[in-house]
């Protein structure tokens, strides 16, 4: 065990760059974009937007007269978020007529902004009146008033005065422009202030949010599940295969994550530091029982004078195989060294060779891999226990 988790280090040891490999991978198959799927750790962690709020006097007489209802019509890519009128805070209303000397927090692109001066009158520093507070969520399309409408309809609509980071549709992020039509479904993330979102979960569907909480329900039914499956077992002759536990687990496991990508409200919240936490767990609990089976069998050993063959078989089938794998995969198949290395892990049912691969590539990526090779190792190794038993 301690010498394959040593072993995952080895492409790095011999000059290879596993971590630019996973991030070649990753680019590879998310495409140009980058946003985070929904449902992931990473699904909430955004960086700077290209968007801002600046206050602006309204001293031009061509502005003066007009309702915000008109302008949130002529100009969707320009949200009035607040109005300042005789030291008084009004909530953008569309029956609101404009008055000279009025400040507007205005909320766009800030390109549009800087147009804004032209067309309404100078710029002002007013804290107070832009900082109204913004938040970033998921929204899953699913109401009639919003599905089936372009982007650029809903922009002068329900979505004015929101900012589209990214639009998400089956599990996959997918362009977006003005004519993009909103299907039943789709996942949009989208950033604004939360009266906006409010108003958007009303009449768009329902709000994912970044939380603390765990979900502690979906979790344990998925364990009693994937244990449950792992218990069937399917006649196949005189023999009697089931997948086992860790198999069960797994397809459960994968089978959650797909529904949970494309329904990111399905299980509830569970946060990033809670999942960390129970791998860490996991893993841990696991080596530590490990030990403890192996101890007595070490003490056994070193009194009956055999370690030395135990240590020398050890590394023969802990290491051959692997390093087998890695010529193999290297010469032959000219592997991505992080999909190699999640290949190679699950081909050893090592789930602490899968942790010290992903921590050697800096990614998630070879967790693409593990599965694949982690189930043919255990249908393999269970129909060769099978055949050893019924010949040896």
């Amino acid at each position: 065990m301690v010498a394959f988790i040593i072993l995952m280090r080895l492409p790095d040891l011999l000059g290879r760059d596993t971590p630019g490999g996973a991030r070649a991978f990753a680019a590879q198959i998310t495409g140009a974009s980058s946003s985070p799927l929904p449902g992931t750790a990473d699904e909430f962690l955004g960086g700077p937007l290209p968007v801002s709020r600046r206050a602006y006097k309204i001293e031009n007489p061509r502005a003066v007269g007009h309702r915000l209802g008109e302008l949130r019509r002529a100009y969707p890519l320009i949200a009035i978020e607040r109005v300042l009128r005789d030291g008084k805070y009004y909530e953008p209303a569309d029956d609101i007529v404009l008055q000279p000397q009025d400040t507007l927090a205005l909320y766009g692109r800030l390109p549009l902004l800087m147009r804004a001066a032209a067309v309404l009158g100078p710029e002002v520093d007013d804290p107070e009146l832009r900082e109204i507070g913004s938040e970033t969520v998921d929204v899953v399309a699913h109401n009639n008033d919003a599905v089936n409408r372009t982007l650029q309809d809903l922009a002068g609509d329900i979505g004015h005065g929101l900012y589209l980071n990214a639009m998400f549709r089956a599990a996959h992020e997918i362009p977006k422009g003005p004519d993009t039509i909103v299907r039943r479904g789709d996942v949009l993330r989208v950033t604004g202030a939360k009266w906006r979102i409010k108003t958007i979960e009303q009449r768009l569907g329902k709000v994912i949010r970044p939380s603390v909480t765990t979900d502690i329900l979906t979790l344990a039914l998925g364990l009693a599940l994937g244990s449950a499956l792992g218990a069937v077992t399917i006649p196949l002759g005189a023999l009697k295969i089931a997948v086992g536990s860790a198999v069960g687990l797994l397809l459960v496991g994968i089978a959650l994550s797909i529904v949970r990508t494309r329904q990111p409200g399905f299980g509830g919240p569970f946060p990033e530091p809670a999942r960390q936490l129970l791998e860490d767990l996991g893993l841990t609990i696991f080596i530590v029982v490990l030990g403890l089976n192996a101890g007595d069998g070490v003490v056994k050993a070193i009194s009956g004078g055999t370690l030395a063959p135990i240590v020398i078989g050890s590394f023969v089938i802990g290491l051959v195989p692997a390093i087998a794998a890695w010529a193999i995969g290297f010469r032959v198949f000219k592997m991505n060294t992080a999909l190699l290395l999640g290949a190679i892990a699950g081909g050893r049912c090592n789930s602490a060779g899968m942790r010290a691969a992903q921590e050697v590539s800096q990614s998630t990526v070879p967790a693409i891999s593990y599965p694949v090779t982690f189930a043919i190792s255990n249908i393999v190794l269970t129909l060769a226990s099978y055949a050893f038993a019924m010949f040896g």
